[in-house]
């Protein structure tokens, strides 16, 4: 692996579905309430996402859906 990246190190990625409104209006949420952009996004489809899920063994296969019964 490459030397850590100290910008990405000092913040917490938050990992989210692309795709889903949901999901977008949550990281816009997020971000109007970060001032000092202590959090960085990527989307699960992104090669980054990928690359992390791979990195802590997560399927990298994301639900079309999220269903609450």
């Amino acid at each position: 692996m490459g030397s850590p990246d100290p910008v990405i190190d000092n913040h917490s990625i938050i990992l989210f579905d692309g795709v889903c409104n949901l999901c977008n209006s949550s990281v816009l949420f997020i971000i109007k309430r970060d001032p000092k952009a202590r959090f960085y996004f990527a989307a699960l489809q992104s090669d980054f996402g990928i690359a992390k899920l791979r990195e802590y063994g997560i399927s990298s296969v994301v639900p079309e859906s999220v269903f609450n019964t």
